[in-house]
């Protein structure tokens, strides 16, 4: 997901990653309904195979970590994973917590809310850590410096 979304020199083109943005999402909520959690769901954590996007398309990598509940998650270890999967770039935070909220929990679902205010809160966390240990708030900064690639 990481390189699709941003990482690489060929990132997936910006009218295809709505759906795997939000392809994403659904897969990640059956996981999550599931009692399924990944202590580290990052985006470089994630694979996608190629062709047509369905919830089948997406394999986790660091299978380690995995934890498996027999209830489905709760609300903060679901914003956890998903402050972690959207911990991106600033300049595509805003239309991937769009999109993977948008498959997670469908544009009426209630919950979403609540599940958005509890990922701000998780990110915010994640990038006051970053800051504090390397100087960088987002995960771009980190990886290319200030200045970019």
């Amino acid at each position: 997901v990481q390189e699709l979304v941003w990482l690489s020199n060929t990132p997936i083109e910006r009218s295809k990653r709505p759906q795997l943005l939000e392809r994403l999402g659904t897969w990640m909520r059956s996981l999550h309904d599931a009692g399924v959690w990944q202590r580290d769901f990052k985006s470089d954590n994630v694979l996608v195979t190629a062709g047509e996007l369905t919830t089948e398309s997406f394999f986790l990598l660091d299978t380690s970590e995995i934890r498996f509940f027999e209830e489905p998650l709760t609300v903060e270890r679901r914003a956890r994973n998903l402050g972690q999967i959207l911990d991106l770039p600033l300049k595509d935070e805003a239309e991937a917590k769009e999109h993977v909220l948008k498959g997670y929990g469908g544009p009426t679902d209630t919950s979403r809310h609540q599940l958005g205010r509890e990922i701000t809160a998780t990110l915010a966390a994640r990038r006051r850590q970053r800051e504090k240990k390397t100087g960088f708030t987002y995960i771009d900064e980190e990886h290319y410096g200030r200045r970019g690639p």
